[in-house]
């Protein structure tokens, strides 16, 4: 768990954002994750199965690699820059 996720947690959420702009993604999963579990129970499907080999497929194509990598870099750029 990071600071900046731990700042949305706690209601700061742009400056966690600014902390680290990756930490939306697990706070968006916190939520999303057990409404995924409990709809794939309801509907006796495995649904968070079926996404997570839906997600892998689309890692895997240079249209989503390179994109995400150069996000990254910028990132990583800009904590530097800041002194983060």
């Amino acid at each position: 768990m990071t600071r900046g996720l731990i700042m949305m947690l706690r209601g700061n959420f742009i400056s966690g954002f600014l902390l680290n702009p990756n930490a939306l993604i697990p706070f968006v999963l916190l939520f999303v994750y057990p409404l995924i579990i409990i709809i794939g129970i309801i509907l006796r499907k495995d649904l968070l199965f079926e996404m997570l080999t839906y997600f892998l497929k689309i890692c895997k194509r240079r249209s989503f690699i390179i994109p995400f990598f150069a996000i990254e870099l910028l990132i990583w750029i800009h904590n530097m820059v800041i002194g983060l």
